[in-house]
This record gives C-alpha cells, structure tokens and sequence, in this order.
C-alpha cells in the first residue's frame, strides 16, 4: 500500500436512502447515501479473498499494462491494493453497495487473462528444432530462452496444436503474470511467430479501475442486451449502468454516482 492518506470528501450528495427493491426496479440508487467506510473497512477477510481475488488480480494487471509496464511480474502491493479497494466497497454500507455485491454480483470480464498464453510458432521443426520438443510433449525445449522463461515463471506447456496453417502451443503458469510483458519475451525468440492471450469472446458485466494517485476510481456495470439476461451480450452490450465509487489509500470509500440505462 502506498502512504496512508486523510479522506477529502469531493462530492457532497443529495437526499435520503431507497431500499434495494427501489434500485432493482431502476429507481434513484442512493445518491445521496455517503458514508466514511473507515480505516478498518479495509481488511480482506478469507470471504472476500475468495469472492474478489481473481477480479483484484485482473484490474492489477490493466492497472499495469494501462500504464505501459511489460514487467511479467505482478506487483503484489497492486493486487493488495485492488483487493483492498474491492474490499472497502463490499464493507461499506451504501445503498449502491448493495447492487454492485448482492443483487447483481458484479466481477470483471475475463480479460485479459492472467494464467494463459497462446503461440503461434513455426511448422519448420528443421530451422527450429526446439518446436519439436514441445510438439513431442516435452516441457523444456533446449532453447536457452524458451527454456528460461518456462522455469523463471513456474510455466507448463499444456497443449500443442498442429493444423494445416501452423502450430499453436498453450503456455500455462500456475501463479498470475503479466501476460503482455510475457508475450513480448516469447515473440523474442526465433520461431515464434505471434504470442496472444486467452480471452473470452462476448461482453457482459465489469469492474474498470482508475488510478488517480491517492484513490482507486472502481466502476461496477452491468451489461446487457435484453433485460431477462443481464451478463449475456454476444458482442458489445446494447445496454450498460454503472455504480462508480472511490477508494482512497486510506481504506475510506465515497459513492459517487450512478450512469447509464434504467437498471432491469
């Protein structure tokens, strides 16, 4: 975590509180209901690590590849801060609270992804003949940087493809990464002809994350294109509301408004 820092309130909101019936039939959300979470609503019980660590390791991640970073490691003190941030929104007790965690539970989009890569690598196994220990089964390859980058990073070729147009390794770590500072180490070597991550197709709901210096901005959306399947959208979502909140350093959290189409 970075130095603790005083909450400055930067909105003074309006009236009253609704029930959450009144947010599931689109009503105001609460504006009004501002509430300091205080510094202890911060902690990360064993609940919330289960809950909201992948959703915290993913908004690491774009924190970091937003920033242009390609280091293949995650800072933990990021994940620990988007896990705290993720925390002090499920602890505090505003009415959008209870939209973003109960009524609709809202995690991230799978991407990117933060455990597998795909390769494309060449079919000329002649040139290249660490390929060949790879399409062998193999897990080592011979090749000094292949080889090192599989044992730096704790990785496992779990899969390889052969088809009419190339051959295609699935690269798997067991701990989190950067895959954008991993895929830029593998497209390095010779014979690998493009590196990419494995997202999921579609759109849906999500958490984005802001980093404003001494606050976190976390905006939770639901997306959807019929109001009888919210999260299910083919492509980009017809319909999308969003709750934003901000977290500061100091574990305190403000709600700061709700945007978009009536909720469902």
């Amino acid at each position: 975590m970075k130095k603790l820092f005083s909450l400055l309130m930067l909105f003074s909101l309006g009236l009253g509180l609704l029930s959450s019936c009144d947010l599931v039939d689109g009503g105001s959300d609460g504006d009004g209901d501002s509430v300091d979470v205080g510094l202890d609503e911060c902690r990360v019980t064993n609940n919330i690590r289960n809950l909201y660590e992948g959703d915290a390791i993913r908004l690491a991640v774009r924190l970091q590849q937003a920033s242009g970073i390609n280091d293949i490691q995650i800072p933990p003190a990021l994940i620990d801060r988007t896990l705290g941030a993720l925390s002090a929104v499920y602890n505090s007790e505003f009415v959008a609270r209870d939209s973003v965690t109960t009524v609709y539970d809202i995690h991230t989009l799978p991407a990117p992804a933060f455990n597998r890569l795909t390769l494309e690598v060449s079919t000329d196994t002649t040139a290249y003949p660490w390929i060949a220990e790879w399409q062998n089964g193999n897990r080592l390859t011979g090749n000094a940087t292949i080889d090192q980058l599989m044992n730096i990073y704790g990785l496992d070729r779990t899969d390889f493809i052969s088809l009419s147009l190339g051959n295609i390794a699935i690269i798997e770590s067991t701990s989190p990464l950067n895959l954008a500072g991993l895929a830029a180490a593998f497209e390095a070597v010779d014979g690998v002809i493009a590196a990419d991550f494995e997202n999921e197709s579609g759109d849906g709901n999500d958490i984005s994350v802001t980093d404003n210096g001494n606050y976190l901005e976390l905006a939770y959306s639901i997306g959807f294109d019929s109001p009888f399947a919210i999260n299910e959208c083919a492509s980009d979502c017809t319909f999308r509301r969003t709750w934003t909140f901000h977290v500061f350093d100091d574990c305190s959290a403000a709600y700061i408004s709700v945007d978009g189409d009536p909720a469902p």
